[in-house]
């Protein structure tokens, strides 16, 4: 009679077991993982995203300061599949923000030694065209380099 108590409470346990890890799988793949602005950078494989484009002199100073809020979603190889700039902007520089921050590619985000899909906040930068930027540099020390002189 025990015997046949320790078979069922042991299959009642890896059945538990298993959807509990099914139902942590499927939901980090619905809920990405914020991560923070250090980690995108430590993470990032090349240079951040930017654009070039040609705008009024107040608006490109406000943008080229500021950048171009996106929402990126990274999956587990780290690779963008999903950009969504801020609406704040002209439809056109929102198409070119969400093309520019598709193009980066990031070394997988893990969380206890598992690779996860992460969300987080970047800012696309915008130059006019006749700027050539300096090439980031990225630290551990510091976040990110300077792009100019």
């Amino acid at each position: 009679m025990r015997h046949w108590m320790r078979a069922s409470l042991a299959s009642i346990c890896s059945v538990l077991l298993a959807s509990t890890l099914c139902f942590t799988q499927n939901n980090s793949e619905n809920h990405p993982l914020a991560v923070s602005f250090d980690e995108v950078r430590d993470h990032l494989i090349g240079d951040p995203p930017l654009i070039r484009v040609s705008l009024p002199q107040r608006e490109s100073a406000l943008l080229g300061m500021q950048g171009i809020p996106v929402r990126v979603t990274v999956d587990v190889n780290g690779n963008v599949i999903s950009a969504i700039a801020d609406k704040s902007v002209s439809a056109d520089l929102q198409s070119r923000a969400e093309a520019a921050a598709k193009n980066p590619h990031f070394r997988p985000f893990e969380r206890d030694g598992h690779a996860v899909v992460a969300s987080f906040e970047d800012r696309v930068t915008v130059l006019p065209p006749e700027l050539v930027p300096k090439r980031q540099y990225h630290s551990r020390r510091f976040a990110t380099g300077t792009l100019f002189g």
